[in-house]
C-alpha cells in the first residue's frame, strides 16, 4: 500500500530520494509506525490500557499504527499510504485494502494461517516501499527471496480478482492497474521539479491532479 501510494518526496522544499518521505518521519513518533504483533484480542487491550495508565497516551487515537484496530468503529484501520493526488487513486486503494482484508480473513478462517515474516524483514520491506516504491523489489520469505513490488501487486489483483467481484468494487481495478504500471505520484512531482526548478510548480501540478482527476497530466 505504501508502494502504491508514495508521494511524498520533498522535506523542507528539498528532494529526499526518497518516494515516500512522510512514513520516515511520521514513524519517529513512539506510538506510529509497524505495529506489534498480537495473539489475541486481550494482548492488544492490555497494551493500550497499560500506555493509557502510564499517560503515555490519553485513548487508542493516539496509536498511529500503521494498521489498527478501532474498538469504537469495530474496523480495521489501514494508515500506512500516503495522500494520493486524485479522488479515483484513493478510492481504489481504498478498495484494494478493503478486498485484501477480506480475503486475508478467509484464508485465516480456512487455514491455515498465512505465513508470518520475521519482524526485521517486515520493516525492511517497509524501508524499501518507502524509498523505492513501485520499482523496488521486497523480501518475500525467509530466506531472503525477492520479488519485484510491481509483480507482487501485479499477481495480487489477480488472487483479489473473485474479492473484488463479490464486493462490487471490480470497476476500481483498472486504476490500480495504471498505478502498478505508470509513475507513482513521488515519480510525477519529482519530474516536475527537476523540470521546473522548484516546487511551486510541484504544487500547481498536484492542484491541477486533484481538481481534473487525472494523474500524470498536469
Amino acid at each position: 500500500m505504501l508502494a502504491l501510494s508514495a508521494s511524498s518526496p520533498f522535506w523542507e522544499g528539498k528532494d529526499t530520494g526518497l518516494a515516500s518521505c512522510r512514513s520516515k518521519v511520521f514513524e519517529t513518533l513512539p506510538t506510529a509506525g509497524l505495529p506489534y504483533r498480537h495473539e489475541n484480542w486481550k494482548e492488544f487491550e492490555q497494551l493500550v490500557s497499560a500506555l493509557i495508565r502510564s499517560e503515555g497516551i490519553e485513548s487508542i487515537r493516539e496509536i498511529w499504527w500503521d494498521v489498527r484496530p478501532h474498538p469504537g468503529f469495530g474496523t480495521v484501520e489501514v494508515r500506512v499510504c500516503d495522500a494520493m493526488p486524485t479522488l479515483g487513486e484513493t478510492l481504489a486503494v481504498a478498495a484494494l485494502v478493503q478486498a485484501l482484508i477480506v480475503y486475508l480473513q478467509e484464508r485465516i478462517d480456512e487455514g491455515p494461517t498465512p505465513p508470518i515474516l520475521h519482524p526485521r524483514i517486515v520493516t525492511e520491506n517497509k524501508w524499501r516501499a518507502a524509498r523505492y516504491s513501485m520499482e523496488g523489489s521486497t523480501i518475500v520469505d525467509e530466506t531472503g527471496a525477492q520479488r519485484p513490488i510491481a509483480e507482487t501487486m501485479e499477481q495480487l489483483l489477480v488472487d483479489l480478482a473473485p474479492v473484488f467481484e463479490r464486493l462490487g468494487s471490480r470497476a476500481q481495478v483498472p486504476m490500480l492497474q495504471r498505478m502498478i504500471r505508470e509513475p507513482p505520484s513521488y515519480a510525477r512531482q519529482r519530474r516536475v521539479f527537476e523540470q521546473a526548478g522548484g516546487t511551486e510548480a510541484v504544487v500547481d501540478a498536484l492542484i491541477f491532479e486533484g481538481e481534473s482527476g487525472r494523474p500524470g497530466e498536469a
